[in-house]
């Protein structure tokens, strides 16, 4: 056989054996492709904190277990997981040769907004549905889009209320822009219509009286009154007569009933 022919038989050999790669890839492709190879085994789903939702997760999860080890549609899963408005971040892990692992980060929520709706401290608002809402929960409530503004408010009040460890039950802002708040002790406090220089001058006005006057004695208390430029007002539960004071008055303890 001449040096051509060589060269005919080596051509061939090399189209050849690219053939039998390109169908070994093609069979590879199919192979893994196919659900049925290295299906999973064993799955776990990790939440960090409603592990009340595992339940519910898990079946989300079996709905959209389409494929094995390496057909998986990861995203498809993702964000069917994602779809649950309690649900911030989710991310899978593959353990060889048959594990799959789901760690489901939740929203964290700091208080309820409305009475369908949870908030976070970072200000994003969620649906409660399907969630357990504990009532210790703080209620914060005013008109739509303000939920960043009573977040802060509700930071900058409780960071106040810490010497008399009062904590805010409920805080809201109505259409007039007046603040009014409950604590834990089901007193009601108004602060009305005030800038922040304004509002913490009648807190910690408030404060002061608290720790005189009120403390010890909170289920007496029905409601007081901060919105007065140099004093306060106090409503007895049960009774008619208010105690009122002044600022002078409070500083020097001389508070009378009126």
């Amino acid at each position: 056989m001449g040096f051509s022919g060589w060269s005919v038989v080596k051509k061939a050999s090399i189209w050849l054996l690219l053939s039998l790669l390109l169908i070994m890839l093609v069979w590879l492709v199919f192979v893994l492709r196919n659900p049925m190879t290295l299906p999973f085994r064993k799955i776990s789903v990790l939440v960090d904190h409603e592990p009340s939702q595992i339940r519910v997760l898990s079946k989300t999860v079996e709905a959209h277990l389409h494929g094995g080890f390496f057909s998986l549609k990861t995203g498809e899963l993702q964000r069917a997981l994602l779809g649950f408005p309690w649900v911030a971040n989710v991310s899978l892990r593959r353990l060889w040769p048959d594990q799959l692992i789901i760690d489901v980060e939740t929203e964290k929520p700091l208080a309820r907004w409305g009475a369908e709706q949870l908030l976070t401290a970072r200000g994003k608002l969620f649906s409660a549905e399907g969630i357990i809402v504990t009532q210790e929960l703080p209620l914060l409530d005013g008109p739509d889009g303000s939920q960043k503004e009573l977040l802060n408010i509700y930071q900058q009040i409780t960071s106040l209320l810490s010497p008399i460890n009062a904590e805010i039950s409920i805080l809201q802002l109505d259409k007039r822009h007046a603040w009014r708040m409950v604590l834990n002790h089901r007193i009601e406090v108004m602060l009305g219509r005030s800038d922040r220089a304004v509002r913490e001058a009648r807190l910690r006005r408030f404060i002061v009286f608290y720790s005189q006057v009120i403390r010890g004695h909170e289920e007496t208390v029905e409601r007081i009154d901060l919105r007065y430029p140099n004093g306060l007002v106090v409503q007895w539960k049960g009774q008619p007569q208010l105690l009122s004071a002044t600022s002078e008055q409070v500083k020097t303890k001389n508070v009378k009933i009126r």
